[in-house]
């Protein structure tokens, strides 16, 4: 059993764990941010508009499991679902989203790869 709850899939009925099941290693902590922009009002008050976004940053990803990930997102990006850890810290939401996959080479050539980073943007709540 995982320690981590981090799971991707295509829907919510077929999430796989990152570490149960595909062997990778979770990300850094990094809950999902609330809002894409922030702008400031007339009033002097700051409003957040936008969808929410998360990102899992890697130090070090074997080609293996660059590889894993690639299923998911066989293209520059891909409507997937994943289960990330919420703002708090200490609690995991599943979402529907867009994975963003990396520019450049490293990641296209399926190499070991440091300081690797996926972004999902669009997160809405799945069930």
């Amino acid at each position: 059993m995982s320690d981590y709850e981090y799971s991707i899939g295509t829907t919510v009925e077929n999430l796989q764990n990152l570490e149960d099941d595909l062997g990778i290693p979770p990300p850094h902590p990094a809950p999902y941010t609330e809002w894409s922009a922030e702008y400031t009002g007339g009033d002097g008050r700051v409003h957040g508009d936008g969808w929410p976004s998360a990102t899992w940053q890697w130090d070090y990803l074997s080609a293996a499991h660059i590889a894993a990930l690639r299923t998911y997102c066989p293209g520059k990006s891909a409507n997937i679902t994943i289960r990330t850890l919420e703002p708090d810290l200490t609690s995991y939401g599943v979402y529907s989203c867009v994975v963003v996959w990396p520019s450049g080479g490293e990641y296209e050539m399926g190499r070991v790869s440091t300081d690797f980073e996926l972004l999902f943007t669009h997160l809405e709540e799945a069930s």
